[in-house]
C-alpha cells in the first residue's frame, strides 16, 4: 500500500517511517508543548521500583501547571507488540505508584529538575506558584494520566487494551512527513490533549463560551478527576469566575483570593441583573456544641471514624503514615484510598454548617493532616471511651 503523502501549498512531503522509539520519543519531546499545551513541563524518564523489587521505566512525565494534572508517557512503534510492551509496564508502574514512597521519590526528582532549571522555575514564578513541593504533591497524590504517543494505529487492538489498564488512558497517533528533496523538513500531524475554551451543548444549541468575570454556579455530576472535597465546598454557591485556561476556569475564594479550578463543561452562568450587587456567599458556618459533635461521629463510617481517632491522640500525621495505620486497624475494610472518606466527611460537615474538625497542610516531608485543637480533647474522649 502507498505512503501517505501530505500535499501543502503544491509541496509533497511523505510519511516517514520510524526506525525506532528514540526517534518518535525525541519529537514528542520536542513538541510537548504543543500536544499538551504552553503550560506544560516535560521531566525525563524514571525508573521505579515496586516493593517487590519489580522495576518500571516511563518514557517521561508531563505535568499542565494550568490543568494541574500530570501524565505518564509510553511511546511506542505500531511495529511492536503493544501489548507485551505496554501493560507490564504500565502494571508495575500503577503497583509502584501505590506505594506512597514512590510518589515522594518523584516529587522530589520533579522538586530537583525545576530547581536546576531556570526556565521552569520561572513558569511556576509567572504563575505565582510560590510553594513548589506542596503544589507537585498535591499533584502526585492524584492519579496520572497514560499517554501512550505510536506513529501509526493499525488497528483497534490497541485501544482494547487501554481500557483495561488502571488508569485513564489517552493514544495520541504521531505521525511525520518530510518534504520532497528536503528531507531535513519536517511536518508532523496529531491531534493535541488541550481544547478550546467552548462548551459544547446538546445538538441544535448554541454554543457557550465562559470568561473572565462571569458569575457561574456548579451543575451536572462532579467528574471522577475533582476531589469531592472542592466540588463540595462550591456546590450550591455563584461565584464569579477569575482566570479561564483552556477548558478549565477559576472561581474566587469568598475573600476574594485564588480558589478552585473546574472544568467549563462543570459551569452554568448565572444571569446578574444590575440590582444584584452582591454575589451569593455560603451561609456562615457555627461551631459544634458537644452534644452536637458526639451525634455526628456516632453517624460516621468505620473508616472516617477512624481516621479521626488517629488524629486525635496524635499532633499531625503525615498522608503515608496515616495510609498504613488504617490498613493495620481495618484490614480488608480499607481499600488504600482515603479521598472518598475524607470528601464525605467534608461533605457532611459543609450540610450542617458547622466548622471543620479537622484540616490538611504541606511541609518538606509531605501532606499532613491535624484536629482542630478546640475539638481535640473532646473527640479523643469520646473515642477512649468507645
Amino acid at each position: 500500500m502507498a505512503a501517505d503523502i501530505l500535499l501543502m501549498d503544491g509541496i509533497r512531503f511523505y510519511l516517514q517511517k520510524y526506525a525506532c522509539e528514540k526517534d518518535l520519543e525525541k519529537n514528542i519531546i520536542e513538541h510537548h508543548k504543543d500536544i499538551f499545551g504552553e503550560d506544560s513541563l516535560y521531566f525525563d524518564k524514571q525508573t521505579i521500583e515496586t516493593q517487590a523489587r519489580l522495576r518500571a521505566r516511563t518514557d517521561g512525565f508531563v505535568i499542565s501547571l494550568d490543568l494541574k494534572e500530570w501524565y505518564v508517557l509510553e511511546v511506542e512503534l505500531a511495529k511492536h507488540d503493544v501489548s507485551n510492551h505496554i501493560v507490564p509496564q504500565i502494571t508495575k508502574f500503577s503497583i509502584a505508584y501505590e506505594n506512597p514512597e514512590t510518589r515522594k521519590k518523584l516529587v522530589k526528582a520533579f522538586e530537583n529538575d525545576i530547581n536546576k532549571n531556570p526556565k521552569k522555575r520561572l513558569m511556576f514564578e509567572l504563575k505565582g506558584i510560590k510553594e513548589v513541593y506542596k503544589f507537585l504533591s498535591n499533584i502526585i497524590d492524584s492519579e496520572p494520566v497514560i499517554v501512550i504517543p505510536i506513529d501509526e494505529k493499525r488497528s483497534s487492538d490497541i485501544e482494547r487494551i487501554c481500557k483495561k489498564l488502571r488508569f485513564a488512558t489517552k493514544i495520541i497517533e504521531f505521525k511525520t512527513f518530510t518534504r520532497e528533496n528536503a528531507p531535513t523538513i519536517h511536518a508532523h500531524l496529531f491531534e493535541p490533549l488541550f481544547e478550546a475554551l467552548s462548551i459544547r451543548k446538546k445538538p441544535g444549541e448554541s454554543e457557550t463560551t465562559i470568561k473572565e468575570g462571569d458569575v457561574v454556579k456548579l451543575k451536572g455530576v462532579r467528574p471522577p478527576k475533582l476531589s469531592e472535597w472542592s466540588w463540595s465546598k462550591v456546590w450550591g454557591q455563584e461565584r464569579r469566575v477569575k482566570e479561564v485556561k483552556k477548558d478549565w476556569g477559576l472561581l474566587i475564594r469568598d475573600d476574594g483570593t485564588r480558589g478552585f479550578w473546574f472544568p467549563l463543561k462543570c459551569l452554568e452562568r448565572v444571569e446578574v441583573t444590575s440590582s444584584e450587587k452582591e454575589i451569593q456567599k455560603p451561609a456562615a458556618v457555627s461551631e459544634w456544641t458537644d452534644e452536637e459533635l458526639i451525634k455526628f461521629l456516632e453517624q460516621r463510617s468505620d473508616i472516617q471514624r477512624t481516621f479521626l481517632k488517629i488524629l486525635s491522640e496524635n499532633n499531625k500525621v503525615y498522608n503515608d503514615d496515616l495510609v498504613a495505620e488504617l490498613k493495620g486497624l481495618l484490614g480488608n475494610k480499607f481499600d488504600g484510598y482515603t479521598s472518598g472518606a475524607l470528601g464525605g466527611l467534608n461533605n457532611a460537615i459543609n450540610q450542617r454548617r458547622k466548622k471543620h474538625i479537622h484540616y490538611r497542610e504541606w511541609d518538606k516531608r509531605g501532606k499532613f493532616y491535624k484536629i482542630e485543637d478546640k475539638y481535640r480533647d473532646l473527640i479523643k474522649r469520646y473515642f477512649s471511651q468507645q
